[in-house]
């Protein structure tokens, strides 16, 4: 397994929903704020899918086990920081 790989995506992960939880805790939690994490969601979407993309290109293992923690912890994000 190549760690690096997955250190790179999960870092690339972290880096956008920091910028998203900033945005989000700048516009408060109105309903407003369903915005920003919508945006996160179609984010972790279109990584996971280029992921999966260069997992079939390359016939890359670790490339779809990336796509699969960015997915699971992305959308896991997405999901417990919705406001009730």
């Amino acid at each position: 397994m190549d760690t690096k790989l997955f250190r790179k995506n999960l870092l690339i992960l972290f880096v956008y929903s920091a910028c998203y939880r900033i945005w989000l805790s700048i516009i408060g939690n109105d309903y407003g704020a369903v915005v920003p994490l919508l945006l996160m969601a179609i984010g972790v979407g279109v990584h996971s899918v280029i992921l999966l993309s260069f997992a079939i290109d390359r016939r890359s293992r670790d490339h779809a086990l990336a796509a699969v923690a960015v997915a699971l912890i992305g959308f896991g994000a997405c999901t417990f920081a919705m406001p009730i």
